[in-house]
Order: structure tokens, then C-alpha cells, then sequence
């Protein structure tokens, strides 16, 4: 064999180790970029609001069940720190004001990286909420954390000697590729996406208008006046809120001409929040209101000979303010007031009143009301 053919043979030889070891580099790479396709940490934080427009609980353990199933390891508890490297946050926010049904989701990752996008929940029927944003949560992560997480990549040149050239040198392995951290700027915020049907599916359809969409228990401590002749009654109302609409009862009790005459009153209760607004720091609601019921006036025999005894049946409509303020998780204590007419009785004694359940009618109390759904 002639010495320039046994150079280039050689050379051969040596260049089939050179070519598996790039293919391992670039299967490598290309397993490492799979692999950061989604964060392995992600800490979710749920914007909360009261009264709640939708189970908290439930749109949690949605998030977490789409995200896991899009390969997302383990959802830690939310801190101020700074993220790593395959760690990530999510911060959903569902709009507190139900004339505007919509979800924010903010998505964080390293370096300061952000991306934004509001659902238009207008279309959606309330009991979806929560599974339509968790499937739309999942798609915004797939979608946005390989961008983020796809570092570009510089190309090694690779010499080579001639074959046939007795002076050519032992080509070496080429260098690692060199990964180069790339700040980028945070993408603007994308146009808002309405979603309709009941099944989450685009639609162009406008929204229906506000909806109150939430179960809420109340209990009012009240005190109410009846200017001619002035007689003061004070109790307590009760009841449960579906929707726009509260059905409790009521009881009242009073004590009149000094002790003499006692009252007392029961109604059922029928109120419609016809004006409502749960904004990040005040509630307020415009609440007009029905009650039936009967009243009942007697003499106190031991204080008085006056012998008054009388019930009658008992029917107001009011119209009330509540303005109030959240605390705890899903409640609010809120003052009320109220103003109407009552059709009741007039208690009279020698040809002069002495205690009014008929004609103006005037309320106030403090409201606590607490969320269940």
C-alpha cells in the first residue's frame, strides 16, 4: 500500500468517531430543549374576591390536574423570591365585578420573563368557569414556555486536514455547543379571547349582562321607626341569597308608653340586589324589598289597666342601601339602610295613638353575608 493511500484510509477511520459524537451533541441538545417545554415548579396564586364568582377550591384542583397532565413535576407554595431555572408562576385573577365576567392569567418565568392573557368568560356557562380556565391555562403554558426556554445556539466551524497530505494533523472532537443567555423583554399583552358555548369553543357572541352567580348566607341585626306616633321596633333578619334574590324572616319586638304596650312582628322576607357591584375594596348594592307577615300589640297587665290587645296582618316595601367592606375569605359586614311603606295597625288608647305599625317606615342594620358557593 502507497503511502497517500494508507493517509487517507487512516483519516476514514478516524472520522466515524468524529460523526457519532456530534449526532450524540445534537441528540442532547435536542432532549434538553424537550425537556424545558414546560417548568418543572410552577406556584399557582388565585386572585380571590368577595363574594366569590366561582369555587376557588375547584378551579385550584383544575389548574392543577390540566398543568401535571401537561408534564408540570410539582405546585409549590407561591414566594417572593426570584425564580429559577425550570421554575415558574401563575397568577389567576377572575374579575370581582359581575358585569364584567372575564379571568387574567399571568404567567412568570426566569429573568424576569412575563406574559398576560384575559379570558372573556361572558359566554361560558358558570359552572365551566373553572374547567375552561385550567384547559386555557395549560394551552398559554405550552405555548409560551418553550419561547421562553430555547436558548439560540453558536455553530463550532470543524477543520479538517486534506486527505493524502503525509503532514496532516490528528483532528480533535469539536467543542460543546456554547449556550448563550438571552435577556428578552416580557411580550406585550395579547388581545382578550371570548370564549362561548358550553363547551369553550371561540365565539363572537356579545355578553349577556351582569348575573350574580353565587350562594351567600346573611344575618342583618336591625332597628326600624315608625315616625307618627314615633315607636321604635329592634330584632334580627335571616336568610340565604340565591343569585340576585334573598328569602329570609324577619322578627321584631318593642316596648312603648313606657313599658305599657309591647309589640312584636314576624315577616317573611323577599329582596332582589337589583344594583350590585363587588369591587377589590367596597360592596355596594341597591336592594328593594317585600315582607309579610303579622303584627301583634298588647297591654303589660302588671304596668298598665289600659287592656290593649290586637294582631293584624302585616305587609311593607322598602327600598335599601348596603355598603360594605370584604374581610375573611368569602364575606362581607356591611351597614344597611332602608326606607318604605307598611300596612299594619294603629294602636290607640282614650282616642289617641300610642303606637304606629302603618304608614312610613324607616331602617337600619349591619349586615354580615358569607359565600358557601
Amino acid at each position: 500500500m502507497t503511502p497517500e493511500r494508507r493517509a487517507a484510509t487512516e483519516d476514514r477511520v478516524m472520522r466515524r468517531p468524529l460523526a457519532a459524537l456530534c449526532l450524540a451533541v445534537a441528540v442532547g441538545s435536542t432532549g434538553t430543549a424537550r425537556a424545558e417545554g414546560v417548568p418543572r415548579e410552577l406556584a399557582l396564586e388565585l386572585v380571590e374576591c368577595v363574594p366569590a364568582p366561582l369555587a376557588y377550591d375547584e378551579l385550584r384542583t383544575g389548574l392543577e390536574v390540566e398543568l401535571a397532565h401537561a408534564g408540570v413535576a410539582s405546585f409549590p407554595t407561591p414566594t417572593p423570591s426570584s425564580l429559577g431555572r425550570g421554575q415558574g408562576r401563575l397568577e389567576v385573577e377572575v374579575s370581582c365585578d359581575p358585569s364584567r365576567p372575564e379571568a387574567r392569567l399571568t404567567l412568570e418565568g426566569p429573568e424576569g420573563r412575563r406574559a398576560a392573557q384575559v379570558i372573556e368568560l361572558a359566554d361560558v356557562r358558570p359552572a365551566l368557569w373553572a374547567r375552561t380556565i385550567s384547559l386555557f391555562a395549560a394551552e398559554v403554558m405550552q405555548s409560551t414556555w418553550p419561547q421562553w426556554m430555547t436558548p439560540p445556539v453558536t455553530e463550532t466551524a470543524e477543520a479538517e486536514a486534506e486527505p493524502g497530505s503525509a503532514s496532516a494533523p490528528t483532528p480533535s472532537p469539536p467543542a460543546a455547543p456554547t449556550v448563550i443567555p438571552e435577556s428578552r423583554p416580557p411580550p406585550p399583552a395579547p388581545a382578550p379571547v371570548r370564549l362561548g358555548g358550553s363547551n369553550g369553543t371561540l365565539s363572537r357572541k356579545a355578553p349577556d349582562g351582569p348575573t350574580h352567580r353565587t350562594i351567600t348566607l346573611y344575618a342583618t341585626p336591625t332597628l326600624e321607626h315608625f315616625p307618627s306616633p314615633p315607636t321604635w321596633q329592634r330584632g334580627a333578619a335571616s336568610g340565604v341569597g340565591v343569585r340576585r334574590f334573598d328569602l329570609g324572616l324577619s322578627a321584631l319586638a318593642g316596648s312603648h308608653e313606657m313599658g305599657a304596650l309591647l309589640s312584636s312582628r314576624f315577616s317573611f322576607d323577599l329582596g332582589w340586589r337589583v344594583v350590585e357591584r363587588a369591587l377589590p375594596s367596597v360592596y355596594l348594592a341597591i336592594v328593594p324589598r317585600l315582607r309579610l307577615g303579622v303584627v301583634a300589640a298588647w297591654a303589660r297587665p302588671r304596668v298598665t289597666q289600659l287592656g290593649y290587645d290586637r294582631s293584624a296582618p302585616y305587609a311593607d316595601a322598602t327600598v335599601g342601601l348596603v355598603l360594605g367592606v370584604p374581610f375573611a375569605r368569602r364575606c362581607t359586614v356591611a351597614l344597611t339602610s332602608q326606607v318604605g311603606a307598611a300596612r299594619g295597625f294603629l294602636a290607640t288608647a282614650d282616642g289617641r295613638r300610642i303606637a304606629a305599625f302603618d304608614g312610613l317606615l324607616f331602617g337600619a342594620g349591619l349586615e354580615t353575608r358569607c359565600g358557601i358557593r
